[in-house]
């Protein structure tokens, strides 16, 4: 019998634990419209897990004014998936140009990372979603108490 699993399911698996992991060390509060019908910065009408489980606070953002509202938002998630990406692109980059460095471990295995894909794209997977994180809890609490105005760009946030 074999089985095979899609690296893009492998990835996805990785991705729900580091978020769960993450998760429950993450002082960052889910965002929430006053209404408390909208959870930010994903914009989406879906509790987020991390509230459903109890491992997040949330905080009321307001429509407009100081700090971080629902007209502004935008730019957190902006700058957090851009960080994401950048990790991502370079971290790949990094993992692939040596052309791999194994461990033997013994006269019939090895293990290889940089020429094996499914442990490329699990460090990819990684390093993105820890940039992700990492970079919307400094953008949160950097802009949280200051006045900003990040008008939608065009093609943008």
């Amino acid at each position: 019998v074999s089985i095979s699993i899609p690296d893009s399911q492998i990835e996805a698996a990785e991705t729900v634990l580091l978020e769960f992991l993450i998760d429950i060390i993450d002082p960052t509060p889910v965002m929430v419209s006053l209404d408390g019908t909208t959870y930010y910065p994903g914009n989406s009408q879906h509790k987020p897990t991390a509230m459903l489980t109890e491992f997040s606070p949330s905080v009321t953002i307001p429509a407009t004014g100081c700090g971080i509202t629902t007209a502004n938002v935008w730019a957190v998630k902006a700058l957090a998936n851009l960080a994401s990406n950048e990790v991502g692109a370079i971290g790949g980059i990094a993992v692939r140009s040596p052309g791999g460095f194994g461990w033997s471990l013994g006269a019939y295995a090895k293990i290889s990372i940089g020429d094996n894909q499914t442990l490329t794209g699990l460090l990819q997977t990684a390093a993105s979603e820890i940039a992700l994180r990492a970079t919307l809890a400094a953008t949160y609490f950097s802009l949280r108490n200051i006045y900003f105005n990040a008008p939608h760009l065009p093609g943008g946030g």
